[in-house]
């Protein structure tokens, strides 16, 4: 920066090298700012593997597009999904026929054991994405892996309950 005088006012003159690394280091905190803030809100891991000593069962995929699974004993449906301290959590209903629905949320790897259901794991998500040229892409779903209680089936057209 130096001071010219003019006229008999001094003012100060910023050189172009000065203004593009003041524009650089501007463009540079912005970037690092929306992609800590990015990394933070929508967390990279969106699956996990089957927690050791969780046998049997079977993986089902849980979606607003999706019917809600049904049992004997009730229906288990999806509730939501949101990302919070840099983890997914997904939340499902059960209720059970004749009863209150429960909501259950679960971090990605949580398993929890719902009565009259059995044992129910979240092994991934697939959240929604924002993107300028897509707009909404992809789509809250969730993966869980349930290892009914015994006796029980998933109600089935061709095998109903």
């Amino acid at each position: 920066m130096t001071l010219r005088e003019n006229n008999g006012h001094t003012r100060r003159v910023v050189s172009k090298k000065t203004m593009l690394q003041t524009a650089i280091v501007i463009v540079v905190a912005i970037a690092v700012g929306a992609g800590g803030w990015l990394w933070w809100t929508r967390p990279s891991t969106t699956s996990v593997s089957l927690p050791a000593g969780v046998e049997g069962g079977e993986t089902v995929r849980l979606a607003d597009s999706l019917p809600p699974r049904q049992a004997r004993t009730g229906t288990l449906v999806f509730e939501g999904l949101r990302s919070e301290r840099h983890q997914w959590i997904g939340s499902v209903y059960w209720t059970p026929k004749g009863g209150k629905s429960t909501k259950y949320e679960l971090h990605l790897g949580e398993s929890v054991h719902i009565d009259g259901l059995g044992t129910v794991t979240l092994l991934a998500v697939n959240p929604r994405l924002h993107t300028p040229d897509k707009g909404e892409a992809g789509g809250w779903a969730t993966e869980v892996h349930v290892n009914l209680d015994p006796g029980l089936h998933w109600c089935r057209k061709w095998d109903p309950c």
